[in-house]
Protein backbone atom coordinates (compact mmCIF):
# COMPACT_ATOMS: atom_id res chain seq x y z
CA UNK A 1 0.00 0.00 0.00
CA UNK A 2 1.66 3.30 -0.97
CA UNK A 3 1.32 6.01 0.86
CA UNK A 4 -1.26 8.33 -0.98
CA UNK A 5 -3.85 5.35 -1.20
CA UNK A 6 -3.95 5.53 2.71
CA UNK A 7 -2.99 8.75 3.52
CA UNK A 8 -6.52 10.42 3.72
CA UNK A 9 -7.62 7.12 6.00
CA UNK A 10 -9.96 8.57 8.72
CA UNK A 11 -8.98 6.86 12.34
CA UNK A 12 -10.83 6.62 15.34
CA UNK A 13 -9.14 7.93 18.44
CA UNK A 14 -12.19 7.70 20.69
CA UNK A 15 -15.89 7.91 21.47
CA UNK A 16 -17.16 9.37 24.85
CA UNK A 17 -21.07 9.28 25.76
CA UNK A 18 -21.62 10.85 28.65
CA UNK A 19 -24.77 11.84 30.51
CA UNK A 20 -24.98 15.38 31.46
CA UNK A 21 -28.56 16.37 32.47
CA UNK A 22 -28.68 18.72 35.19
CA UNK A 23 -31.58 17.31 37.01
CA UNK A 24 -32.16 13.94 35.42
CA UNK A 25 -28.94 12.96 33.45
CA UNK A 26 -30.03 10.56 31.53
CA UNK A 27 -31.91 13.43 30.18
CA UNK A 28 -29.02 15.10 28.16
CA UNK A 29 -26.16 13.26 26.32
CA UNK A 30 -22.92 14.73 25.55
CA UNK A 31 -21.28 12.33 22.48
CA UNK A 32 -18.01 13.08 21.36
CA UNK A 33 -15.85 11.77 18.42
CA UNK A 34 -12.06 11.99 18.61
CA UNK A 35 -10.36 10.85 14.90
CA UNK A 36 -7.43 12.15 12.86
CA UNK A 37 -6.94 11.55 8.96
CA UNK A 38 -3.44 9.47 7.68
CA UNK A 39 -1.51 11.71 6.69
CA UNK A 40 -2.32 14.62 9.10
CA UNK A 41 -0.95 15.36 12.75
CA UNK A 42 -3.98 17.68 13.95
CA UNK A 43 -7.02 15.84 15.82
CA UNK A 44 -10.44 16.83 14.79
CA UNK A 45 -13.58 16.88 17.64
CA UNK A 46 -16.96 16.39 17.03
CA UNK A 47 -19.79 16.97 20.17
CA UNK A 48 -23.21 16.65 20.09
CA UNK A 49 -24.98 17.57 22.92
CA UNK A 50 -28.34 16.15 22.63
CA UNK A 51 -31.43 16.43 25.12
CA UNK A 52 -33.21 13.68 24.70
CA UNK A 53 -36.35 15.15 26.49
CA UNK A 54 -36.59 18.56 24.42
CA UNK A 55 -34.72 17.64 21.23
CA UNK A 56 -32.15 20.50 21.25
CA UNK A 57 -29.28 19.56 19.42
CA UNK A 58 -25.77 21.72 19.64
CA UNK A 59 -22.97 19.87 16.99
CA UNK A 60 -19.64 21.42 17.11
CA UNK A 61 -16.99 20.58 15.25
CA UNK A 62 -13.00 21.62 16.42
CA UNK A 63 -14.97 23.74 18.80
CA UNK A 64 -16.95 25.90 16.59
CA UNK A 65 -20.81 25.35 16.50
CA UNK A 66 -21.75 24.25 13.04
CA UNK A 67 -25.19 23.16 14.16
CA UNK A 68 -27.87 24.47 16.86
CA UNK A 69 -31.63 23.43 16.77
CA UNK A 70 -34.45 23.61 19.52
CA UNK A 71 -37.23 21.13 17.74
CA UNK A 72 -37.33 17.89 18.32
CA UNK A 73 -37.24 15.34 15.37
CA UNK A 74 -39.22 11.78 15.28
CA UNK A 75 -37.38 9.07 13.85
CA UNK A 76 -33.65 9.09 12.55
CA UNK A 77 -31.69 12.50 12.64
CA UNK A 78 -28.95 13.38 10.43
CA UNK A 79 -26.28 16.72 9.70
CA UNK A 80 -23.89 15.99 6.84
CA UNK A 81 -21.39 18.31 7.10
CA UNK A 82 -17.35 18.92 5.88
CA UNK A 83 -14.30 18.27 8.04
CA UNK A 84 -11.10 18.56 5.44
CA UNK A 85 -12.01 17.48 2.33
CA UNK A 86 -14.31 14.45 3.85
CA UNK A 87 -17.69 14.10 3.90
CA UNK A 88 -19.11 13.55 7.77
CA UNK A 89 -22.72 12.45 8.37
CA UNK A 90 -24.06 12.86 12.34
CA UNK A 91 -26.86 10.07 12.88
CA UNK A 92 -28.91 10.20 15.96
CA UNK A 93 -32.01 6.85 15.59
CA UNK A 94 -34.72 8.34 17.28
CA UNK A 95 -35.92 5.39 18.59
CA UNK A 96 -32.59 4.29 20.84
CA UNK A 97 -30.90 7.32 20.70
CA UNK A 98 -28.11 5.49 19.09
CA UNK A 99 -25.27 8.00 17.66
CA UNK A 100 -23.21 7.79 15.00
CA UNK A 101 -20.57 9.74 12.99
CA UNK A 102 -19.92 8.48 9.70
CA UNK A 103 -16.94 9.89 7.45
CA UNK A 104 -16.58 9.16 4.07
CA UNK A 105 -19.76 6.44 4.30
CA UNK A 106 -18.06 4.91 6.96
CA UNK A 107 -19.39 4.47 10.36
CA UNK A 108 -17.33 5.33 13.35
CA UNK A 109 -17.21 2.32 15.24
CA UNK A 110 -15.78 0.48 11.92
CA UNK A 111 -12.76 2.96 11.22
CA UNK A 112 -9.15 1.60 12.12
CA UNK A 113 -8.53 2.63 15.51
CA UNK A 114 -5.16 4.43 16.75
CA UNK A 115 -4.24 6.70 19.76
CA UNK A 116 -2.56 10.23 19.13
CA UNK A 117 0.86 9.53 19.20
CA UNK A 118 0.49 7.25 16.69
CA UNK A 119 -1.22 9.41 14.18
CA UNK A 120 1.56 11.77 14.56
CA UNK A 121 4.29 9.34 14.06
CA UNK A 122 2.71 8.04 11.03
CA UNK A 123 2.47 11.75 9.51
CA UNK A 124 5.87 12.69 10.59
CA UNK A 125 6.69 9.13 8.82
CA UNK A 126 4.78 10.51 5.26
CA UNK A 127 6.31 13.88 4.92
CA UNK A 128 9.86 12.04 5.08
CA UNK A 129 8.64 10.16 3.06
CA UNK A 130 7.90 12.83 0.59
CA UNK A 131 10.58 14.40 0.85
CA UNK A 132 12.96 11.65 0.45
CA UNK A 133 10.94 10.85 -3.09
CA UNK A 134 10.81 13.95 -4.16
CA UNK A 135 14.34 14.73 -4.19
CA UNK A 136 13.73 17.21 -1.05
CA UNK A 137 16.92 17.85 0.67
CA UNK A 138 16.53 17.37 4.74
CA UNK A 139 17.86 19.99 6.62
CA UNK A 140 20.77 19.98 8.74
CA UNK A 141 21.21 22.13 12.01
CA UNK A 142 23.42 21.60 14.67
CA UNK A 143 21.76 21.43 18.53
CA UNK A 144 23.16 24.90 19.52
CA UNK A 145 21.77 26.81 16.15
CA UNK A 146 18.42 24.54 16.85
CA UNK A 147 18.40 26.09 20.62
CA UNK A 148 18.81 29.31 19.27
CA UNK A 149 16.15 28.99 16.69
CA UNK A 150 18.51 29.26 13.79
CA UNK A 151 17.13 25.37 12.57
CA UNK A 152 17.44 25.27 8.82
CA UNK A 153 20.85 26.87 8.41
CA UNK A 154 23.16 24.64 6.83
CA UNK A 155 26.20 24.06 8.21
CA UNK A 156 27.84 24.67 4.73
CA UNK A 157 25.75 28.76 5.23
CA UNK A 158 27.16 28.76 8.67
CA UNK A 159 30.62 28.34 7.74
CA UNK A 160 30.31 30.55 5.03
CA UNK A 161 28.81 33.59 6.85
CA UNK A 162 31.58 33.22 9.18
CA UNK A 163 33.93 33.47 7.10
CA UNK A 164 33.24 36.41 5.70
CA UNK A 165 32.76 37.78 8.99
CA UNK A 166 36.09 37.27 9.20
CA UNK A 167 36.92 38.51 6.34
CA UNK A 168 34.83 41.80 6.78
CA UNK A 169 37.15 42.61 9.76
CA UNK A 170 40.77 42.01 8.83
Amino acid sequence: QDAMSWQHTARALALEITEVGRTIRASKKRVKFSFVFDGDEGEHIVILTHSVISGKKVISLDGVVVYKSEEKVLGEFSFPFQCEKHLCNLIIDGQEYEYDLQIDSKPFRRLPRTSILDARARARAAKEEHAMRSGSPVEETTYSDFVKGKAGASPAKRRGSKAGAKKGRG
